[in-house]
Order: structure tokens, then C-alpha cells, then sequence
């Protein structure tokens, strides 16, 4: 689904930096670890969304070249059809009560700082990333 390569452009034109000896530094890993990601592609999910909250960056956008604001507006879009799909087959109640626990977690959310609500948004974000693919 990722493509590593395609996350580090996106990461060297987020951070300035070009080499990337400088983008495992900003990862907080080493030359070594970094190579091997890129020869595998493997994404480190964690050091990214460590790295995004620390500097403020849009992980979403540095992971799928989308804003944020960008996939939530198609996910709501998607949402809306599912849903009408889902009322036309008398399942009513259980999308109710899935928004409703949205509803409560995003409540929750809203008492604890904003710093905080970042942390968890990127946590949630590379949660959900990973387990797509």
C-alpha cells in the first residue's frame, strides 16, 4: 500500500533535508537501520508519528501525500454511502451505536490537551496505517 521511497521525497521536501543520513537523524536511528528500511520498504510507523508529533508535521500527508484534512473529507464521503447502504438493509442500530462510541471517545478526547489530543491522533493514525496493510 506504502511505498517507503515515495514517504522519504515526502519527508526530505517536509524537512529541507536531502540526505539521508540527515532523515535517520531526524528518526532518531542510525545509517544502518534507516538503509535496511529502505531496502525492504518497511515503514517505521513508530518513528514517524514520534517524529510528526515532536515537529509538528502532518503525518497523514507524509505517509499517503494527503493532508489530513484531506482523507477525513473522502472518509466522510465513503462513511456517508456505507451508511445509506446500511439503512436501506434495516441495520440501523448498530451504526447508531458505532457513532455513538465515536462520539464518547471523541468527548474524551476534547478534555485533555491539545498536545496531548496531537499525540494520540498520530498514534491512532499510524495504528490504523499499519493495519490496512
Amino acid at each position: 500500500m506504502f511505498n517507503f521511497n515515495e514517504i522519504l521525497e515526502r519527508l526530505k521536501e517536509t524537512t529541507g533535508k536531502s540526505k539521508n543520513k540527515e532523515i535517520a537523524e531526524f528518526l532518531e536511528t542510525n545509517e544502518t537501520n534507516f538503509s535496511r528500511w529502505v531496502g525492504r520498504n518497511k515503514i517505521p510507523y513508530e518513528q514517524l508519528t514520534n517524529f510528526c508529533y515532536k515537529n509538528g508535521y502532518d503525518l497523514m500527508y507524509i505517509l499517503t501525500g494527503k493532508s489530513t484534512n484531506e482523507v477525513i473529507n473522502n472518509q466522510n464521503n465513503n462513511e456517508n454511502s456505507k451508511i445509506f447502504n446500511v439503512q436501506g438493509n434495516n441495520n440501523n442500530v448498530h451504526i447508531r451505536s458505532y457513532r455513538d462510541e465515536q462520539l464518547k471517545i471523541l468527548e474524551e478526547l476534547k478534555k485533555l490537551p491539545e498536545k496531548r489530543q496531537k499525540y494520540y491522533y498520530h498514534i491512532i493514525s499510524a495504528e490504523v496505517l499499519e493495519f490496512e496493510e
